[in-house]
């Protein structure tokens, strides 16, 4: 009968909905966060202060980031790339970001 059975299929569903269940009944206040990850807004707000702090340590120590262009340590230097080249587009987005998140979604 393969791995279970169809037994074990009725049980895998029961405690699925059973779940399912138990997450509709959570007041508002108890339900989960998400991850900068997963929420776009978050996502974005957390890449634009990435490229605003490259950008601001490449300017004040410059030694540290240009010795590290390869490799995972390389994608601070990128950024601070990418920061000071479009500083007025960043800039732009800073301020948008900063307005969605004063006054709401």
């Amino acid at each position: 009968m393969g791995l279970g059975g169809p037994t074990m299929a009725r049980h895998i569903i029961l405690r699925q909905t059973q779940l399912l269940c138990q997450v509709r009944a959570r007041p508002k206040s108890q339900t989960l966060k998400m991850s900068a990850l997963f929420n776009f807004q978050s996502l974005l707000l957390c890449i634009i202060l990435l490229i605003c702090t490259s950008a601001y340590v490449h300017s004040i120590f410059p030694a540290i980031l240009d010795r590290n262009k390869d490799g995972l340590r390389g994608i601070f230097w990128k950024c601070a790339r990418i920061g000071e080249r479009l500083s007025p587009y960043i800039s732009l987005c800073c301020v948008f970001m900063a307005i969605r998140i004063f006054f709401g979604n």
